[in-house]
């Protein structure tokens, strides 16, 4: 099957030995940590 394209883009932000961190919690669901970032679905044509 497949998949449409996605677009995406992500950062990796470094300041004074540290590193920025986005906390991702869905209801019901395990919690993490990740890098911000983010992306789009292409629309059918």
């Amino acid at each position: 099957m497949n998949q449409p394209h996605r677009i995406s883009a992500g950062a990796l932000v470094m300041h004074e030995n540290s590193v920025l961190l986005v906390h991702q919690q869905f209801a019901g669901k395990e919690d993490f940590w990740v890098p911000p970032g983010g992306g789009v679905r292409v629309a059918k044509r």
